[in-house]
């Protein structure tokens, strides 16, 4: 089974050449694919200068955000019958190792296996997965004060799983014909998210989600987001995917999403509030 990478570049292209010269150097690699999603420096230019047999950059003519992103790549490698499994990754990683992604490639012997991710060292902190929740709990998830005690308590596994409801979107291995089979990740989320909805499409689908205990990866966690995005627009496009996310894959409710939407409003208060007194 052939492995192969894509890497989803905006406005970062020092950070995404150098992660790409690492996994080039693999052998276990057979084909990496660089998306640029419009960006506004000139990424493009500098990593066209990549391309060769191994390396193959698209220029997204939008940009179409982070599962869009992964789409394409996919589609492309799909539609030129090249097989196997797709490496999804941030350039804000670190792989120990071409050791690493082998022990999680032979994660899929087993076949009921569509998707394979590491244990995720984000900061300190060990992360194996995300769980998927209530509406209930999203909601309780996003109370101002309390966010990130439920947080923890709600979204992520306490401990190690083999298989969990959703694996770390950072950095992942998903069998390619499984992928096609669910039709992708939702164009309709720009970013964050991303994990859920897949996790609930391979679930449907009857397919597991693995975390490989033998391989920790570093995560330095959204440090190519926060070079582009500031703080209050995160939070926004965080509130868009989780309320598209409630309302397109938990059914929620009229009134629940009326809760949510007030919560959102006031916590985004608080937060400009905040960045004012700052200033």
């Amino acid at each position: 089974m052939k492995l192969n990478a894509v890497v989803i570049n905006y406005n970062d292209y020092q950070n995404t050449i150098n992660f790409v010269n690492t996994i080039a150097a693999y052998n276990v690699v057979n084909k990496i694919i660089i998306v640029d999603n419009l960006s506004t420096d000139d990424s493009l230019i500098h990593l066209k200068k990549l391309d060769n047999k191994k390396v193959h950059v698209i220029a997204n003519p939008i940009n179409s955000g982070y599962g869009e992103g992964i789409n394409i790549a996919a589609r492309y490698l799909i539609n030129n019958r090249i097989d196997g499994v797709l490496m999804v990754c941030n350039t804000d990683i670190e792989i120990k190792g071409e050791l690493d992604l082998m022990k999680m490639m032979a994660e899929f012997n087993d076949h009921s296996v569509a998707v394979v991710a590491p244990i995720i060292d984000e900061l300190g902190t060990m992360r194996y997965g995300f769980k998927i929740n209530t509406v209930k709990e999203e909601i309780l998830m996003s109370l101002p004060f309390v966010y990130e005690k439920n947080l923890k308590k709600y979204r992520f596994y306490e401990s190690y799983n083999h298989y969990v409801d959703c694996i770390m979107g950072c950095f992942f291995m998903i069998r390619l014909d499984v992928l096609k089979n669910i039709d992708y990740f939702d164009s309709n989320m720009f970013l964050y998210y991303e994990e859920n909805v897949l996790g609930i499409k391979l679930k449907n689908y009857g397919a597991k989600s693995a975390v490989c205990q033998d391989v920790v990866v570093k995560h330095n966690h959204s440090k190519t987001i926060d070079k582009s995005v500031n703080r209050i627009n995160k939070y926004k496009l965080l509130k868009q995917s989780q309320r598209y996310y409630l309302k397109q894959y938990l059914n929620a409710s009229c009134f629940s999403l009326l809760i949510f939407d007030m919560i959102v409003l006031f916590f985004k208060l608080g937060l400009r509030i905040k960045l004012l007194i700052k200033r």
